[in-house]
């Protein structure tokens, strides 16, 4: 087995529609969804994921975002 070309990897969304929107044109359903075939090859070449969530705290387009 090969090593890895990289030792981790992030997958950055939203906690906001209004700002994944803005920023990547998807709703955060399409967004989760575009993360499986990443994870998919990531966990198969043994490569570190880690996954951010943006706007928890407030959004810039929307402004509170519901729990």
């Amino acid at each position: 087995m090969r090593a890895p070309p990289v030792p981790e990897i992030a997958v950055f969304t939203a906690a906001s529609e209004a700002f994944n929107r803005k920023n990547i044109n998807a709703s955060i359903d399409e967004s989760i969804a575009r993360f499986e075939p990443v994870l998919t090859r990531a966990l198969a070449d043994g490569v570190t994921v880690r996954g951010y969530v943006s706007t928890v705290l407030g959004c810039p387009y929307q402004g509170e975002v519901p729990l």
